[in-house]
């Protein structure tokens, strides 16, 4: 459990707010047009959706600390240079 809370941590903080902004920027490319067609009424569902995931992330606590050794584990090393 420890390696998955983990590699959950290192997600939350360095991935999951570059996907939120990406969504927030498709929605309100969205937010401009004045109609939609099927296709794209069904892709702004699919983001709006993937906004409300975020939102709804159950965050691990600030000080929940991951050493060196841990991100590397959970393939994230790279980040850190």
């Amino acid at each position: 459990m420890e390696f998955h809370g983990n590699c959950k941590r290192v997600f939350q903080e360095e991935d999951l707010r570059q996907i939120f902004l990406l969504t927030v920027e498709v929605l309100q490319e969205f937010s401009r047009r004045e109609h939609l067609s099927a296709q794209m009424s069904s892709v702004f569902q699919r983001y709006l959706a993937l906004a409300n995931q975020v939102l709804s992330w159950n965050f691990l606590p600030p000080n929940y600390i991951l050493s060196t050794a841990e991100r590397f584990m959970c393939g994230h090393f790279h980040r850190l240079t």
